[in-house]
């Protein structure tokens, strides 16, 4: 895969006013942004691509372990990823939220650090997960 892409405005998705080519460490942040937030059968070129949204949403509670596989199998498939380190799953029952955190390594050996916050209450046709990313 080309290892230069144009940035995508991170609240919509889509190409901003003035886009620019992002790489490195920002393209992969982007790859990784855009695969986690693509809900299985959302995509009609790669209807079985993406990841059960919808059913986690409606899980109560939601089953942890699964949904930390396969976001860190999702992450781990992203182009520019080499892998994922100290990656934990926490659920609070108090505000029904679900908080991820791992560091993910790219092949060119940069460091980020991943945070993927989800809550399944509020608006059914909000973003399931807050993406965040900062330093190693």
């Amino acid at each position: 895969m080309a290892n230069v892409d144009l940035e995508l405005d991170p609240a919509t998705g889509d190409l901003p006013e003035r886009p620019r080519l992002v790489t490195g460490l920002e393209l992969v942040r982007q790859r990784i942004y855009t695969r986690l937030q693509r809900g299985r059968g959302e995509w009609f070129l790669a209807l079985d691509q993406g990841l059960p949204l919808l059913e986690w949403r409606q899980a109560k509670p939601p089953d942890l372990d699964a949904m930390s596989a396969e976001v860190q199998v999702s992450i781990l498939a992203t182009d520019g990823v080499r892998s994922l380190e100290a990656f934990s799953a926490t659920f609070d029952r108090t505000t029904r939220r679900v908080t991820m955190a791992g560091t993910v390594v790219t092949d060119a050996g940069e460091t980020t650090r991943l945070s993927l916050v989800a809550s399944n209450t509020g608006p059914t046709n909000t973003t399931f997960f807050q993406v965040f990313f900062g330093g190693a």
